[in-house]
């Protein structure tokens, strides 16, 4: 997809467009239990969101950034080590 209407069309906030089942494979194996990624009704996943949207707010973000910060160096130093260490197959 090349043209930016379209993409904001297709997935921006108040679309119709419902998700296809490709979305499942994201969510928790049981699909009668669908998170806010694998939902695909609209306004089951407006709702979701609704909880979690003040999370993802700009002051939100920066009061906890440093904890994300910290948490993805951590996983990276893990994977580096690792990569470094010799694994016994």
């Amino acid at each position: 997809m090349t043209d930016p209407t379209a993409f904001k069309t297709i997935y921006g906030q108040g679309s119709k467009f419902v998700k296809s089942d490709f979305y499942y494979a994201f969510g928790y194996p049981d699909i009668t239990k669908l998170d806010m990624i694998s939902e695909r009704d609209i306004a089951s996943h407006s709702l979701k969101y609704r909880k979690v949207a003040s999370l993802c707010s700009l002051p939100a973000l920066l009061l906890y950034g440093h904890f994300v910060y910290r948490c993805n160096h951590g996983l990276c130093s893990t994977l580096e080590e690792l990569v470094r260490t010799p694994q016994d197959h």
